[in-house]
């Protein structure tokens, strides 16, 4: 029974042992005293490498199925690259060659439309100058008459007055010739006054044509305008649009560029809200620390005497031994502490420590080399150690 108890022991004292070595020294969580456990002035907090600008999923439109995947785990990918071909696709790409065809048919359509009202305008326009080319041609006709009728007039009645005046001289002038004088005059100004009325007759149907016209004109436009009313424009060209942004939507590219971390779909699987992919830019790196409420008071007093210097921060990785360990560093500024407390996301590994804290998160900015030496580490949980301004 003794040598029971004393194996038992002796287990419980090695796997002790072998536990503090995994864990290293726990500092993390509040002292008996209410603050944060530090070594000194220092205020410690457990924490998780992350990318600055967070894992970012990339998704594409449930119901969909996977052709192929166009990219694999850790490759490097640019913005807007394409990272994988989906079964859709062709479709989509069908609807809005449909929809270019519509368009071109509708412009057609309009050129033809356009190209006959242009040439009913040049035929009225041609038969018009037609009508007044004879307007003009009975109008000088009527003019030479008037005008000769007025030459004639003006000969009888000087005959007339001829005639009158030597009569009163004492010529004698028979009455006969006195009248037949009287008659030319009356038969002048009877030619005169029927190419009067020809001429207005005239100029009244020139105008009743150009009228006529112009009233031919307008409704040949306005027909063509209602015709032009009917081919659709506006809204073939919005459905090119809805249909260009089914394919953007559809598409599954790149938001930034960075690194394929996880793989979630593979070729042949149907989409659903799950991500194809998850990239990160992992060449700006981040540890989201998790910083007991009770100490965060005098984080935010290191910060507002530091004068607008950052916090020094060092990171306890735990990747590697010795000489290969990494030393990661970053920083804090007042602006990466977050305003809100908040339930724990890390759990400590012992088993004695707090499962249940009030955290505040701080994002801290981890320099260029150690951002390169977490950077294929995402998620890896780690010790950060908040150093005091000196």
């Amino acid at each position: 029974m003794i040598s029971l108890v004393a194996n038992a022991v002796l287990a419980a004292a090695v796997a002790h042992t072998l536990y503090s070595r995994q864990t290293g020294p726990t500092t993390t969580g509040p002292t008996q005293g209410g603050t944060g456990a530090a070594h000194g002035d220092e205020i410690n907090a457990l924490g998780r490498v992350q990318p600055s600008g967070g894992v970012i999923g990339v998704f594409g439109p449930p119901g969909d199925r996977v052709v192929e995947l166009t990219v694999g785990l850790g490759a490097v990918v640019t913005k807007g690259q394409t990272l994988a071909t989906l079964s859709g696709d062709p479709e989509r790409q069908l609807s809005a060659a449909a929809i270019d065809a519509q368009i071109r048919e509708a412009d057609s359509l309009r050129a033809a439309l356009a190209k006959s009202r242009d040439a009913k305008l040049a035929d009225l326009t041609a038969e018009v100058a037609q009508e007044r080319a004879k307007a003009d041609g009975e109008l000088a006709l009527v003019d030479g008459k008037y005008t000769a009728a007025a030459a004639q007039e003006s000969q009888a009645v000087a005959e007339m007055n001829r005639l009158k005046r030597i009569k009163a001289d004492g010529v004698p002038i028979s009455d006969m010739e006195l009248g037949r004088a009287e008659l030319l005059v009356t038969q002048a100004r009877t030619e005169m006054e029927g190419a009067r009325v020809q001429k207005a007759k005239a100029a009244d149907q020139r105008a009743a044509a150009d009228a006529a016209a112009d009233a031919k004109r307008k409704a040949i436009a306005a027909e063509a305008e209602r015709a032009l009313a009917q081919v659709p424009d506006e809204s073939l060209k919005t459905s090119k649009r809805i249909a260009e942004q089914k394919i953007a939507d559809a598409a599954v590219r790149a938001p930034v560029a960075g690194r394929v971390v996880k793989v979630l779909s593979r070729g042949g699987d149907t989409l659903s809200t799950t991500p194809v992919v998850q990239i990160a830019d992992t060449s700006h790196m981040s540890v989201t620390a998790e910083v007991y409420e009770t100490d965060v008071p005098r984080l935010r007093d290191w910060l507002a005497k530091s004068g607008g210097k950052p916090v020094a921060v060092e990171i306890d990785t735990r990747v590697g031994e010795g000489a290969t360990r990494p030393t990661v560093r970053g920083t804090v500024t007042a602006e990466q502490v977050a305003p809100m407390i908040a339930k724990n996301t890390v759990f400590a590994l012992g088993p004695r420590e707090d499962a249940d804290r009030r955290v505040v998160e701080v994002e801290v900015k981890l320099d260029d080399p150690s951002s390169k030496a977490v950077a294929d580490f995402i998620g890896l949980q780690v010790r950060a150690r908040f150093l005091p301004p000196k």
